[in-house]
C-alpha cells in the first residue's frame, strides 16, 4: 500500500471519528470498546468503499497501530475510561 493511502486514510478517519464516535458513558469494558472500533472500522469502509483487502490491511494488520491509537486517542480526549475485565491488565 502507498503512503499517498495512508496519509488519505489518515485524514478520512480523523474526520470520521470526530463526525461518528458518539460516546455515552464515561466508562466502557473491553468488549465494548473492541466491538465500537469493528463498528466504526466497518462503517468507515462503507461509507468509503475500501475493499475488505483495505480493511484487514490498515485497521487490523499492517497500520492497525496507527488507527487503533486515533480510536483510543479520541476515547481519552472524551474522558472514556476503560473497565477492565483483569484490573491487573491496568496496570500493564
Amino acid at each position: 500500500m502507498s503512503g499517498a493511502l495512508y496519509d488519505k486514510l489518515i485524514e478520512l478517519w480523523r474526520d470520521y471519528l470526530e463526525d461518528h464516535l458518539c460516546i455515552y458513558e464515561s466508562s466502557l469494558d473491553e468488549e465494548s470498546i473492541e466491538e465500537e472500533y469493528d463498528d466504526l472500522v466497518d462503517g468507515f469502509c462503507k461509507e468509503y468503499g475500501y475493499s475488505e483487502k483495505t480493511e484487514n490491511m490498515a485497521f487490523y494488520d499492517l497500520w492497525w497501530d496507527t488507527f487503533a491509537d486515533m480510536y483510543y486517542q479520541k476515547l481519552e480526549d472524551e474522558g472514556v475510561q476503560t473497565v477492565y475485565e483483569n484490573p491487573q491488565e491496568e496496570a500493564i
